[in-house]
């Protein structure tokens, strides 16, 4: 039987690799599963976001915002630490410069 992905008993490293690899295939529309994965997750560690599409990281940040965390991203050889969160079109253009990898 294959992993239920909802579930909370994976531990913290496991969620953290199952979200790192939804992230890269989650569309518009489909955010609402994975914001319940991200939202029963703990956000303390560093979350490689290398390839994730621009959903998955609106989501992040979207439930980032909500739980008041202080998020550390990864794409490649960037690094992004989200302190304040942005709204509006300044949140579209971060979202555009993790997904790109440029700033």
């Amino acid at each position: 039987m294959p992993p239920d992905f909802r579930s909370s008993e994976l531990d913290f490293d496991e969620k953290a690799l199952v979200i790192e690899s939804l992230g890269r295939t989650v569309q518009m529309g489909q955010g609402a599963k994975f914001e319940q994965l991200i939202r029963s997750s703990n956000l303390s560690s560093v979350i490689n976001v290398t390839g994730w599409t621009f959903e998955a990281v609106r989501v992040l940040l979207a439930v980032g915002e909500d739980k008041n965390a202080k998020l550390s991203l990864r794409n490649g050889q960037r690094c992004y630490t989200v302190v304040t969160y942005p709204r509006g079109p300044i949140l579209s253009t971060l979202v555009e410069s993790i997904v790109v990898g440029q700033w």
